[in-house]
């Protein structure tokens, strides 16, 4: 069983570390938090290719997840952290899923440990349980290794979200449902990078929401807005 801390309010005032903030996902978290106005770090592993991908109006820090050393800046004044970071297929040495999906996560949670920091929201995957699922085979044991980061947050004591999306698409098309569940018993399911990051959004003003792993997909249907009712049938871990 999970040992979250208790639910915390984030007010718009706290900083908001966004890890993996130059990917499909994190750009977009990135964008829908300034424009809730929320206060945004952007934590980038390269200055210019930061700016590049986030413009120059997004306060970015320098560091480098498999590098707990270099994270300690990242966390200054920060007082929530969403982790979008995930390894490509073919990555290699420190770019691998150990490194980035367990170790970098782990670095993370120590810290957000260390800084008393008020959520976790931990992006994952729908499949981390299912050993035989087909990215394990092809992309160096992902899904296994992102299970294994999401096990060390919930055994933090950290209050944390962790969400477990389908396969993601930026795809365009008609409007959407984001559909919750848990049990991990699905073997995948599309949903829209938009959609994830709504959901991430909700979570951080949710305490329904707090110290629960769920997997999203959608389907053809009305989009709704309000995830809370969505948020509060889940089970806690």
């Amino acid at each position: 069983m999970a040992t979250g801390a208790a639910a915390a309010t984030v007010a718009k005032g706290d900083v908001i570390l966004v890890v993996g903030s130059t990917g499909g996902t994190g750009k977009l978290i990135v964008r829908d938090l300034l424009a809730q106005n929320y206060t945004v770090k952007a934590m980038v592993r390269d200055l210019d290719r930061g700016r590049e991908a986030l413009g120059d109006n997004v306060p970015l820090v320098k560091a480098d997840l498999t590098d707990k050393p270099s994270l300690a800046a990242a966390f200054e004044g920060v007082g929530v952290v969403i982790n979008t970071a995930g390894a490509g297929l073919k990555s290699k040495g420190k770019a691998t899923p150990e490194w980035i999906d367990y170790k970098g996560t782990v670095h993370l949670v120590d810290l957000a440990k260390e800084n008393n920091i008020k959520k976790f929201v931990l992006i994952s995957s729908m499949g981390v349980t299912q050993e035989d699922h087909f990215l394990n085979r092809i992309a160096n044991d992902v899904l296994k290794w992102k299970f294994k980061g999401e096990e060390a947050l919930r055994a933090s004591g950290v209050t944390y979200s962790i969400i477990r999306p389908g396969g993601l698409t930026n795809k365009p098309g008609p409007e959407q449902v984001v559909q919750f569940y848990q049990g991990d018993q699905l073997k995948g399911g599309p949903i829209r990078r938009e959609d994830v990051s709504r959901v991430v959004l909700a979570a951080l003003q949710s305490s329904s929401a707090d110290n629960k792993s769920y997997e999203i997909m959608a389907v053809v249907g009305e989009r709704v807005e309000d995830f809370e009712p969505r948020f509060k049938a889940l089970k806690a871990d």
